[in-house]
């Protein structure tokens, strides 16, 4: 808008101008035709006061001749008004022309501004589509960082309760393992005084020896030598206790299989 207030001005100062300039040749032609108007009948005057005293006095030759020189003079006074009119006219032909010419010229520019404003008003129209587009790519990369907080949060939270879940695991895991160490060595102090000492199992079907009170497997006592000799009884409450002793010692197997596969290292996953 400055630059059309400042092109505004410079307008009206140049046809202002043009105007004073033309008005200053009109007014310099109105005063040399009237200087030329008042030449023409002092002409006049001085061509009938010539022919009066010409008529009235011949002798006075002298006058004659001066008025005839003031005539002369009078004459290229006025040619020399003649020829300066002629040149305010061509002076002011020439403002004319040049006022034409400004005049398309200032035409000229003033469509140029108008197409320039026009397109600077398209300009400005497409920056503020670009600057609510970005305001809008701004606030959703604002709420995609808040998710992406949250989310790190989340994830933070989860990756303690892991590790605290690891840590209670492992502290399990511990305890596991020293439990089977101290079943294990339970199992095998017991199964030393369950194992029979003619075959080297553990009983089966044992009995026991009378009077020695020695425990055989039932079909390794009658092998041996004790069944010619003493009395063998079955052993009902050995034999239940060689039955809960192989239920623990399979019980303990599945444990100690399930914490052997727990503590072997599975697929790695991808972080």
């Amino acid at each position: 808008m400055a630059t059309r207030a400042r092109y505004d001005e410079q307008r009206r100062a140049w046809s202002d101008n043009a105007e004073e300039a033309t008005k200053a040749q009109l007014e310099e032609l109105v005063k040399l035709n009237r200087e030329a108007e008042v030449l023409r009948a002092r002409e006049v005057a001085l061509t009938e006061t010539l022919e009066k005293k010409a008529t009235e006095n011949r002798g006075l030759s002298e006058s004659l001749e001066a008025a005839v020189a003031l005539k002369e003079a009078l004459s290229a006074e006025m040619a020399q008004r003649d020829a300066a009119l002629k040149e305010a006219n061509a002076a002011l032909a020439d403002g004319t022309a040049e006022r034409d010419a400004m005049g398309r010229t200032l035409s000229r520019a003033q469509n140029d501004f108008d197409t320039a404003s026009a397109a600077a008003m398209r300009h400005e129209a497409r920056a503020a589509d670009a600057d609510a587009k970005l305001a809008a790519a701004v606030a959703d990369v604002t709420t995609e960082r808040a998710a992406a907080e949250r989310l790190r949060g989340e994830l933070a939270v989860a990756r303690q309760a892991l590790e605290d879940q690891t840590v209670a695991l492992a502290s399990r895991e511990t305890a596991l393992q020293a439990s089977i160490a101290k079943l294990s060595h339970a199992e095998e102090a017991i199964e030393g005084d369950l194992t029979c000492m003619e075959c080297m199992n553990v009983f089966t079907a044992p009995v026991t020896c009378v009077p020695s009170g020695q425990n055989f497997c039932g079909g390794a006592c009658a092998e041996s030598g004790c069944a010619g000799s003493d009395q063998y009884i079955p052993d009902s409450r050995l034999d239940s206790v060689v039955g809960k002793f192989t239920f623990m010692k399979q019980a303990l197997a599945g444990v100690k299989e399930t914490a052997t596969s727990l503590n072997s290292p599975g697929p790695q996953k991808r972080k």
